[in-house]
């Protein structure tokens, strides 16, 4: 590209400063003229690969079925399967996660090792990448390379936090893709270098940008609980039931707030999410979050997710789904009017909450929601109850 930027300025400059001599001077000709075929076979020879690649013909993107995700998880987590998914978590973390709420510290060296690997990797890497942005031009799915707040290394809540800044293109070469294979035309099936297969490998890994996921189940004011269902065009979870809101902690939501303590950071993008998703552009709106739970998604090399409940000081009427990434209206099976009138707590609309964790259109954020919901309810009721009620 340097190259590339001198030459077209070299001949953009000389057919400027020679266009009047053009005519009467020749040798000015051929020089531009062979300046100019110089940047055509520079682009050619640069990218003609690449553009190899995108135009390859993929047949199938699949997980692999055969990996034993319990290798993953440390010694004081818990291994959880849902459906062709696993995620790992740890009670004793999770109870520590809701009081406290420590310091943090940018980690540089691990944006330059997650960096490091994918240019180093690239040549494989970059069949999922075509893939993967081929199947989002044709089925009009967002693919953005957004940049992200990753967490570096373990979590761990006796010393700061470290974070690093990533984007979503390398959380989709290491994390994503972890689980996958592809199967081409020209070639046997391929997976990323550090896959699922590799029996070395232990999460966290270095090399992996970990994008901290983040997603909330909210109350209104007049104490209903809702889910949404995922908009077909999303890059995530597209068509199942999701949570009030989710997404991923954008590097803007720290740069531009320079929080000092790590939950604020995390309530922070809770609350932006789930004021897009949920239509509440009214800043004078109210939103109250609370941290409940940490998890990895094994399939996606151990991608970090922090689960929350927010208050949200409007009535559930306001509340108008994003049809960006949501379908449409909020549908009345989805919506659990959790307290009555007089204040006490309807444990039947509760419990029909809870057995969505059994529903095949479940998706993980959901599922993993609803699971740590039901711990704080049963393990902390008055604390729960207390910020329900929350005036």
């Amino acid at each position: 590209p340097l190259v590339l930027l001198i030459d077209t300025v070299l001949f953009v400059i000389g057919l400027t400063d020679s266009a009047h001599e053009l005519a009467s001077k020749p040798t000015i000709t051929v020089l531009l003229t062979v300046v100019f075929i110089n940047i055509i076979w520079q682009i050619y020879s640069c990218y003609s690969e690449l553009f190899r690649y995108f135009k390859t013909d993929f047949h199938n993107e699949s997980s692999d079925s055969s990996a034993d995700y319990s290798k993953y998880a440390d010694d004081k987590s818990k291994m959880l399967k849902i459906g062709d998914n696993a995620v790992s978590y740890c009670d004793e973390l999770n109870d520590e996660l809701i009081y406290s709420n420590p310091d943090f510290r940018i980690d540089e060296k691990a944006t330059e090792k997650v960096n490091s690997y994918i240019r180093s990797n690239f040549d494989s890497l970059l069949p999922f990448l075509s893939k993967h942005y081929t199947d989002s031009q044709t089925n009009k799915k967002m693919f953005r390379n957004d940049k992200k707040l990753c967490l570096s290394g373990k979590l761990s809540l006796k010393k700061p936090v470290k974070i690093a800044k990533g984007c979503y293109y390398n959380t989709y070469l290491t994390n994503k893709i972890f689980s996958k294979m592809l199967i081409c035309d020209d070639s046997p099936n391929v997976y990323p270098v550090l896959s699922c297969s590799n029996t070395h490998l232990k999460l966290p890994y270095e090399y992996f940008s970990n994008e901290i996921g983040i997603s909330t189940l909210a109350i209104t004011n007049d104490g209903s609980v809702f889910f949404q269902v995922q908009g077909t065009h999303a890059d995530s979870s597209a068509g199942l039931i999701v949570p009030s809101g989710s997404g991923s902690a954008d590097w803007a939501d720290y740069r531009n707030n320079r929080f000092t303590k790590f939950k604020d950071v995390i309530d922070f993008s809770t609350i932006r999410e789930l004021r897009e998703e949920a239509g509440l552009t009214n800043k004078a709106i109210s939103i109250d979050n609370r941290v409940i739970g940490f998890f990895r998604w094994l399939n996606y090399g151990g991608k970090p997710e922090f689960i929350s409940i927010s208050r949200i000081d409007c009535n559930i009427t306001d509340i108008t789904p994003q049809r960006q990434e949501q379908r449409g209206t909020l549908r009345d099976e989805f919506v659990f009017d959790i307290i009555n009138d007089d204040g006490t707590l309807n444990e039947d609309e509760l419990n029909r909450c809870f057995a969505y964790m059994d529903s095949p259109n479940c998706s993980v954020p959901l599922y993993m929601n609803i699971l740590f919901l039901k711990n704080y309810y049963e393990n902390r009721k008055s604390d729960f109850m207390a910020f329900l009620l929350k005036d």
